[in-house]
């Protein structure tokens, strides 16, 4: 490219030489010119007027003003082409050379432009790519500390209720569950690593130090593993604390016995005001039955375990007026509600919230509740039974 520019250089300096004496004639006919006007203006000094032409004068002086206007032109054609055909051989190889690196510089400016524009567009395409990838990297970096977020409550909901499943649950029937507890704490989309465990029974651990029960979770990209507490064969215990005595949670596990608790733990507690903090349930006749609570409860957790099927005699004889959190329970596994709260004598809320199944038992399930009439017509309403049924 240099080496075309240099010949470009020297070509147009000797074809500048070439043209100078070309210019100079011009100029020399342009002093004529200007000469001769000056002394047609000197030839008439006393600026005589002329005399008035006649019509036919008039036009054919118009006439010859127009031929005579139009002389120029042609003469500079004519004298164009005799300068042209004037140039010697060597002065025509010169100007085609000329030509020829004029329309050299003007296809390199072409291509230089249109190599410009593809490059300009090859890097807006990769400055889009790059960006677009790291917005990914961000948004996955994102992701995966929120899961990890997610993993730390999960493990703290899951210590909560280490010891809430027996034998007779399966890692799915534990899933379902930590996921009823992990959805109140807006998390969702937690898995176990492998889907065929589902079916996977738990194992007996009565001495709970959760050796034997490790179950593989996932969240999102996060794998993780937990242990449970105590397992036992047919029953989880039920856990609480006297209201006066917060920090003291107790339960009802026995070291001997059938289902290794004491079901009627409830009735030892006497005149106590009690908060239960996890729901005992058991195996017999009625099914996954809720182990019955303490006389005076005043506080149950807001969620009733899922694998639960019988409320059957559950809070007979209690004399709480009011059970916190009980009013927000999901009873749609529950197929035997009946006599529920016999004998109830001072209890009067309304469950008209409550989810119950299409065919559930609720035969006689406020029998001997007295203060519960004010409440069965909303309750059989929204339950879609009959109230006489309820009492």
């Amino acid at each position: 490219m240099k080496k075309k520019l240099r010949n470009f250089i020297s070509i147009s300096s000797l074809s500048s030489l070439l043209l100078m004496p070309l210019v100079a004639a011009s100029c020399k006919k342009n002093d004529n010119g200007n000469n001769n006007k000056a002394i047609s203006e000197g030839s008439n000094p006393e600026h005589m007027t002329p005399p008035n032409l006649s019509n036919d004068e008039n036009k054919n002086g118009a006439e010859s003003g127009n031929v005579e206007g139009n002389m120029p032109n042609a003469n500079s054609s004519e004298k164009s082409d005799t300068m042209n055909k004037e140039l010697k051989p060597e002065e025509k190889d010169i100007s085609n050379e000329l030509n020829n690196n004029s329309e050299m510089l003007n296809d390199q400016a072409i291509e230089n432009n249109e190599s410009s524009t593809t490059y300009s567009d090859a890097s807006i395409k990769r400055k889009a790519e790059e960006e677009a990838k790291k917005k990914q990297e961000e948004e996955k970096k994102l992701k995966e500390a929120k899961d990890k977020d997610s993993i730390a409550k999960i493990k703290e909901i899951i210590e909560k209720h280490k010891d809430a499943f027996g034998a007779f649950h399966t890692q799915g029937d534990f899933l379902d569950q930590i996921n009823v507890y992990a959805s109140d704490e807006g998390i969702e989309g937690l898995k176990l690593q492998n889907e065929s465990s589902r079916v996977t029974k738990l194992v007996v651990d009565e001495d709970g130090k959760g050796k034997k029960n490790k179950i593989s979770l996932k969240l999102g990209s996060q794998d993780f593993q937990v242990e449970l507490g105590r397992v036992l064969e047919k029953a989880v215990v039920t856990k609480y604390y006297l209201k006066s005595k917060p920090d003291e949670i107790k339960d009802n596990y026995l070291k001997s016995g059938e289902n290794k608790i004491d079901a009627n733990w409830g009735v030892t507690m006497k005149a106590h005001e009690v908060v239960i903090t996890q729901l005992g349930y058991h195996n017999d006749y009625t099914g996954i039955k809720l182990t019955p609570v303490g006389k005076k409860t005043v506080e149950v957790p807001k969620r009733l375990p899922i694998k639960i099927s019988s409320i059957n005699l559950s809070f007979y004889n209690l004399e709480s007026s009011k059970i916190n959190n009980i009013d927000e329970w999901d009873l749609s596994n529950v197929k035997n509600a009946g006599q529920a709260f016999y004998n109830a004598k001072n209890f009067s809320q309304d469950l008209s919230k409550w989810k119950v199944m299409s065919g559930v038992n609720t035969q006689q399930m406020f029998q001997n509740a007295s203060k519960m009439k004010e409440h069965l017509d909303k309750i059989a309403k929204a339950w879609k039974v009959k109230a006489e049924k309820l009492k």
